[in-house]
């Protein structure tokens, strides 16, 4: 995955995460803490993540203890620790799922690991949730990992479906006839002159 669709799909779940976490606003006793804020405005994200753990271990189980686990979830997207999102995500759908949207916990379960590669584990958590509309998720994944022997009718049937991001692949995988190849035989032949096959 390049860094630049890495990014957008942190961008990505770090907005579902306030979709998803953040229903009903609490009071913002997490986020408008003043040494929570001095740290981050210093730029020591992770000591402000040791204030908020501290807050909401104490407020676990409440609207304010989920406030402080949503922030200390956003630091670590936001740095791509994304061991400890995933580690985290878990947590959360455990110590929050009354107050979580319907299903939010598992999906994020499933989103974490799109971010972090591998089909396998995305169709493994896909396959636990149960929840449908996130098959796209693997599609995608699998198209990272070989786009070059990706099936461009795979991507066309998704977006059929209504899935912008499949849309977008679509078109990618458009340009693949444009783009330069490498032709092994071609080089070997070419090898014969001292120099050619390398250009």
């Amino acid at each position: 995955m390049t860094a630049r669709a890495r990014r957008a799909a942190l961008c990505g779940v770090l907005a579902g995460c306030g979709l998803l976490l953040g229903v009903s606003r609490p009071a913002a006793a997490c986020r408008d803490d003043a040494l929570v804020r001095e740290l981050r405005d210093s730029g020591d994200d992770f000591r402000a993540v040791t204030v908020l753990r501290a807050q909401e271990l104490e407020a676990r189980g409440t609207p304010r203890g989920l406030e402080c686990a949503r922030l200390i979830l956003g630091a670590y997207l936001r740095h791509g620790e994304l061991d400890l999102v995933d580690d985290w995500v878990t947590r959360l759908g455990r110590a929050y799922a009354p107050l979580l949207a319907a299903n939010a916990g598992a999906r994020l379960h499933v989103e974490v690991a799109y971010l972090l590669g591998g089909s396998p584990e995305i169709r493994r958590r896909t396959a636990e949730s149960g929840l449908p509309g996130l098959d796209h998720l693997d599609l995608l994944a699998r198209a990272a990992e070989g786009p070059l022997a990706f099936d461009a009718r795979e991507a066309s049937a998704c977006a059929a479906r209504g899935q912008p991001a499949c849309a977008a692949l679509g078109r990618l995988l458009d340009q693949r006839p444009r783009l330069p190849h490498k032709s092994p035989a071609l080089a070997l032949a070419l090898g014969l002159v001292p120099g050619l096959g390398q250009v």
